[in-house]
């Protein structure tokens, strides 16, 4: 039998130097093992997912994207632009990494945000 999901979470202090470690490398490409040792225990991917809702590949992913919607928000530099700058190959990328995960495209979000007409 599986144990609760409550015995499976990263330490607290763990989760924060993951999360502080996530948030200034978002813009890269950052390994599992990486977080591993930052964190320190066992079974980390498991661990990671029960502590912070999600996988490892794919909080860096949330912060990309939440970047990339703050400045679709703005509505002052163009998609591909934001792309570049939110660590995506291309604008294509980012179109398909955000109608994959978010469910619209960058166009859609800044519709969403009132910034695109």
């Amino acid at each position: 039998m599986r144990a609760s999901l409550g015995s499976e979470r990263i330490t607290e202090y763990g989760a924060r130097r993951v999360r502080e470690y996530l948030d200034e490398n978002f813009a890269r490409k950052v390994m599992v093992a990486e977080l591993a040792c930052v964190a320190g225990p066992n079974h980390f991917i498991a661990r990671f997912a029960a502590t912070f809702g999600m996988p490892p590949h794919r909080y860096p992913i949330n912060s990309r994207l939440d970047l990339a919607e703050r400045l679709l928000a703005g509505g002052e530099l163009p998609i591909a632009e934001i792309a570049y700058l939110t660590g995506f190959s291309d604008q294509s990328h980012l179109t398909a990494t955000m109608k994959k995960y978010r469910g619209r495209t960058p166009t859609g979000a800044g519709h969403a945000a009132g910034t695109i007409s």
